[in-house]
């Protein structure tokens, strides 16, 4: 049996978009849908800013795009490259910025409904915090997706952490947890965390097992089929230890 026919593959959202697309179940796709680009607004509407476009433009037109992708019939036409949400997503706003140019905005998103919550200041102030100059901004909407997906695993074991009384202990680990970080010597980090060497190195193992797990979960939202989580984690770290902030 294949990977993709397999049931330890779990239903994810995005795999619940695709199962979903040309039937009637319209409904728990759109609302799918919607939670996965809760979770990446930021990723298209800095990319929309990159467009040169000013901010309430941005905010507008991300806006329309989300509406177009939750609320109208396009699941039956949904063929992502790859199986991959993030490659759905920046190939559907890009010929969707196109045909609003060809436009030249001549009309607006209907009603000024809000279809996705957008903190605007709070993107803001990232885009001014992020490298200008990049020739290729493909480059850059994958590194801010992949920034994305580790923010949200980073906050779900924060969460868990928490939860257990030590949220000390993964203030002090949490650095040691992303992508290209320098090793701290388990004594060093025992004596951080009040712990002798061998709790603090069994702490740092367990922490980064979770990590893992959570990080494939989480990736595994936005395939298609449990063959491409592996590609898509070895993809998004390449291109984030490739472009350091």
């Amino acid at each position: 049996m294949s990977a993709s026919n397999s049931p330890k593959f779990p239903r994810t959202r995005w795999s619940l978009v695709l199962a979903t697309k040309g039937t009637e179940d319209q409904a728990s796709s759109a609302r799918a849908m919607s939670e996965l680009c809760q979770t990446y607004w930021y990723t298209l509407y800095a990319h929309v800013r990159r467009a040169s476009i000013n901010a309430t433009d941005a905010e507008d037109l991300t806006q329309s795009f989300f509406e177009n992708l939750i609320q109208r019939d396009i699941f039956a036409r949904v063929k992502p490259e790859g199986g991959r949400l993030r490659s759905y997503l920046l190939k559907s706003l890009n010929h969707f910025l196109s045909s609003e140019t060809r436009k030249q905005h001549t009309q607006k998103r209907g009603g000024g409904r809000t279809i996705i919550s957008i903190d605007q200041e709070l993107a803001e102030n990232r885009i001014r915090t992020e490298p200008i100059d990049t020739e290729n901004p493909e480059i850059l909407y994958e590194r801010r997706w992949a920034e994305t997906l580790m923010a949200k695993v980073l906050s779900e074991l924060e969460q868990e952490w928490e939860a257990k009384g030590r949220l000390d202990h993964f203030r002090h680990i949490q650095p040691l947890l992303i992508p290209g970080a320098a090793e701290v010597p388990h004594r060093e980090l025992g004596k951080a965390l009040g712990i002798t060497e061998g709790a603090a190195r069994s702490t740092l193992f367990r922490m980064r097992q979770r990590y893992g797990e959570l990080l494939r979960l989480t990736i595994a939202d936005t395939v298609s089929n449990e063959d491409e989580v592996a590609d898509e984690i070895s993809h998004l770290m390449k291109v984030f230890r490739s472009n350091p902030a």
